[in-house]
C-alpha cells in the first residue's frame, strides 16, 4: 500500500491530507469519485523528503477542497487507495464500538448471544477476592477486564472513566446512541437498577433507567471501583489471579484464586479524581448516588493526605500480573487536588493543588503522567489562582507546541519529536491528540496556537486510522487494512477480533520474541506485527480506547479543523 490516508472517513469541513511512498510518488494525484467514477479534484504532491520514522522517501498531498459527502478513492503514479467517505457521520460507527468494546469486556456477568454474539460467555470470576497477605475475603466482582488480560485494575479504569466522562460534557448528544444494553446483573443482587432500589430506594432506580445507554454502562465500573475501597479511605490497587491465564482461554475458564493486590497512593488518588468527575456528571441524574460518590473519593483523598510517605507500588512476592507501578503518585494527587476544589470549592484543595503544581505537572494525559489532568481541571476552574494557571497552560503549551511542531515535519503528521515508540505508542498518540483539543477548548490559548493544534489533532487521529508507515487502521474491524489478531484472550480463543480496540501499534523495544523475530532491523515506526503472541505491539486495553473516542467526539463537534499542509514544505 502506497498511498496512506485515513481509511474510516473524513468530516467535510476538516482538513484532509495524504501520504505518497513508492510507486505513488509522481507530481500529481487525484480524487475520484466512486458513484460517478469522474474526478473531483487534482492535487499536486509536495517535494519529496526522507521520513525519520520509517527511513522511506515520502510526498505528501492535500484535499482539503473536497467536503462534498461521498465514497472515494485516489490515484497517483501507478496506485490505487482504499477507499473513504466524506460526510458527518464517518466516525459514529467507530465511536460507538470504542464504547461497546468496554460493554463486551464486562467481568462477572453472563453475556448473552444477542448482546454479544460470538464474544457471549456465562458470569466469569464471581468468586470471592483474597486480600494479599491475610485471610480476609471481600466481593469485588464486577468492572471491565482492562486489556488482553483479566485482570481489573483502579490506575487505568480512572483515565478511561475520565476520558468519557470529558467526551460526554463535550458532546452528550454523540455519545447518546442506545447500546441495547440489558439490566445486568451484579453478584450478590438482582440488577444495577436493584443497587440503585437497595441503596437509594425506587426513585433513585427510575433515575437509573433513564439513565444515557453510555452513562449506565460507565457505573459498572464505577461500582466495582467501589467495592476497591477499604473503610479507612484506602483504595486496593487490583484484583487478578496470581498469574496470566493460557491466551486461548475464556474469562469463565480462569477459575484460580482472585487475589487483591495491597493498597496503593496512586490507586486512592485516582479513584479520588474519579468520584469527583462522576459527582460532576451524575448529580443532576441520581443526586444520592452522585454525593455518595463524591463522599468516598474524598476520603480515598484524606488516606493520601494521611500517609505521604508512601514510595509507591509495585507487584507483592507472588504477584505476576501487570503491575501499573508508578512510583510517583503525587501527579495523580495534584489531579485529585484539582477536580475535588472544583466540585467543592473547598480550598482545602486548592492548597494542595498550589503545594504540587510546580513540581507535579507531569507532561501527557497516560495512566501514569496525569498532571496535565491536574492542570487542565484547575485552569477551567474561574475559581483559580490567575498566576498558577498561567503556569500551568504555559507549560501545557509548550508540550503541545513542541509536538504539534513536530507533526508538521513528519510524512504521516505524527506528534513524535525522537520518532521512538515505545509500548502503547498509539495511546501516546491519541493522548495527544486529545490534549490538542482540549487546549482548544481554553479561552486562555492565543487563537493562532488552536488552528495548529487543532490541524496536529487531525492528524494524529488520520496517523491512528490508517495515515502511518505500517498502512493499518490500528483499530480492529475499521477500515481497508485493520488488526485480525490483537493479543486479547477472548479474540485468541475464538480466531475473531472484538470490534473497536485500538491496538498498542508500533514498539522499537521489541519486547517479546514474536517482536524480535519478525521486526529485528525494522525502522522504529515499522515495528509492528498483527501477530496474537506479540504482545507489546498488538494488545489492547480499555484506556487506549479512550482518547481516540475523545478526539474523534471532538472533531466532529467542530467539524472545523483545517488542514495546515500547504507551504510547510514549500
Amino acid at each position: 500500500m502506497d498511498i496512506l490516508l485515513n481509511q474510516v472517513g473524513f468530516l467535510p469541513g476538516t482538513g484532509k491530507a495524504v501520504t505518497f511512498r513508492g510507486k505513488a510518488m509522481a507530481d500529481a494525484f487525484s480524487v475520484i469519485d466512486e458513484e460517478t467514477g469522474m474526478s473531483v479534484y487534482e492535487g499536486k504532491q509536495d517535494e519529496a523528503f526522507e521520513n525519520r520514522g520509517t527511513g522511506e522517501e515520502c510526498r505528501m498531498g492535500d484535499f482539503s477542497e473536497v467536503k462534498k459527502p461521498g465514497s472515494y478513492y485516489i490515484l497517483a503514479g501507478s496506485e490505487q487507495s482504499p477507499s473513504f467517505r466524506i460526510g458527518t457521520d464517518v466516525f459514529d460507527n467507530i465511536n460507538y464500538d470504542l464504547i461497546y468494546m468496554l460493554h463486551l469486556q464486562r467481568c462477572g456477568c453472563e453475556l448473552d448471544q444477542k448482546e454479544a454474539g460470538d464474544f457471549a460467555h456465562p458470569a466469569c470470576h464471581t468468586g470471592m477476592g483474597l486480600v494479599y497477605g491475610t485471610e480476609e475475603k471481600i466481593e469485588v466482582t464486577g468492572g471491565w477486564h482492562d486489556a488482553g488480560d483479566y485482570g481489573r485494575y483502579v490506575v487505568p479504569a480512572a483515565k478511561t472513566i475520565t476520558d468519557i466522562l470529558l467526551a460526554y460534557e463535550m458532546d452528550p448528544k454523540a455519545l447518546s446512541f442506545s447500546m441495547d444494553l440489558k439490566d445486568e446483573p451484579f453478584f450478590g443482587m438482582t440488577s444495577a437498577g436493584a443497587f440503585c432500589r437497595e441503596n437509594y430506594g425506587e426513585e433513585e432506580e427510575k433515575q437509573w433507567e433513564s439513565l444515557p445507554d453510555v452513562l449506565k454502562e460507565l457505573l459498572y465500573e464505577v461500582i466495582w471501583m467501589m467495592k476497591m475501597q477499604r473503610q479507612d479511605g484506602a483504595v486496593y490497587h487490583k484484583v487478578t489471579c496470581a498469574s496470566f491465564c493460557e491466551i486461548d482461554e475464556f474469562p469463565e475458564e480462569e477459575t484460580e484464586q482472585l487475589i487483591v493486590s495491597p493498597v496503593s497512593n496512586a490507586a486512592a488518588a485516582c479513584y479520588a479524581a474519579t468520584m469527583a468527575i462522576v459527582y460532576r456528571n451524575y448529580l443532576p441524574l441520581m443526586p444520592a448516588f452522585a454525593k455518595d460518590a463524591l463522599a468516598a473519593g474524598q476520603k480515598a483523598f484524606d488516606y493520601v493526605c494521611a500517609h505521604p510517605d508512601e514510595i509507591g507500588f509495585t507487584n507483592p512476592e507472588g504477584i505476576h500480573t501487570g503491575e501499573y507501578r508508578d512510583p510517583n503518585w503525587k501527579d495523580e494527587w495534584l489531579w485529585a487536588a484539582s477536580i475535588l476544589f472544583e466540585v467543592t470549592g473547598d480550598t482545602k484543595y486548592e492548597d494542595v493543588v498550589k503545594e504540587l503544581a510546580d513540581t507535579q505537572l507531569t507532561e501527557g494525559l497516560g495512566w501514569e503522567e496525569t498532571g496535565f489532568y491536574g492542570a487542565l481541571f484547575y485552569v477551567m476552574n474561574k475559581n483559580a489562582d490567575g498566576d498558577i494557571a498561567k503556569k500551568m497552560i504555559r507549560k501545557m503549551e509548550d508540550y503541545a507546541d513542541r509536538y504539534a511542531g513536530a507533526a508538521t515535519q513528519d510524512a504521516y503528521g505524527t506528534a513524535s519529536v525522537s520518532h521512538h515508540y515505545i509500548w502503547g505508542s498509539n495511546s501516546i498518540i491519541a493522548n495527544r491528540g486529545m490534549l490538542f483539543t482540549l487546549l482548544c477548548e481554553l479561552p486562555q490559548v492565543e487563537q493562532e496556537k488552536k488552528n495548529l493544534y487543532q490541524k496536529a489533532a487531525v492528524w494524529q487521529a488520520d496517523y491512528l486510522l490508517g495515515r502511518n508507515g505500517t498502512g493499518y487502521c490500528f483499530v480492529t474491524g475499521h477500515g481497508t487494512l485493520c488488526p485480525e489478531h490483537p493479543h486479547h484472550r477472548p479474540s485468541v480463543k475464538l480466531q475473531k477480533a472484538m470490534k473497536g480496540m485500538l491496538v498498542g501499534g508500533p514498539d522499537d523495544g521489541l519486547q517479546d520474541e514474536c517482536a524480535v523475530e519478525n521486526l529485528t532491523g525494522k525502522a522504529s515506526a515499522l515495528c509492528y506485527i498483527d501477530d496474537e503472541m506479540s504482545y507489546s505491539t498488538n494488545e489492547i486495553t480499555i484506556y487506549w480506547n479512550t482518547p481516540l473516542l475523545y478526539l474523534l467526539t471532538a472533531m466532529k463537534k467542530k467539524d472545523s479543523f483545517k488542514s495546515f499542509l500547504k507551504g510547510i514544505y514549500a
